[in-house]
């Protein structure tokens, strides 16, 4: 017996398919407006971890540990 694909055609044709299509579309424009204002309100900050590479392996390093190493070791942020 050969196994058989979902037919394409027959989910594009369905009856929720015009429907949960723009529900979807909403949502994106909705998430997309939330996070914009976020942004503009400056509310993400973006923490950037510094590093250390070691044998070629980065190790994460906090920040008290970077004033220790910096003059030491070079830091690679990211």
């Amino acid at each position: 017996m050969a196994r058989y694909r979902i037919n394409p055609n027959a989910i594009c044709s369905s009856k929720n398919y015009k429907q949960s299509k723009k529900l979807h579309m909403d949502m994106l424009k909705r998430n997309h407006e939330v996070f914009m204002e976020m942004v503009i309100k400056e509310e993400i900050v973006i923490k950037r971890q510094a590093y250390i590479k070691v044998f070629d392996t980065l190790i994460a390093i906090t920040p008290g540990e970077v004033a220790r190493f910096e003059k030491k070791m070079t830091i690679i942020w990211k």
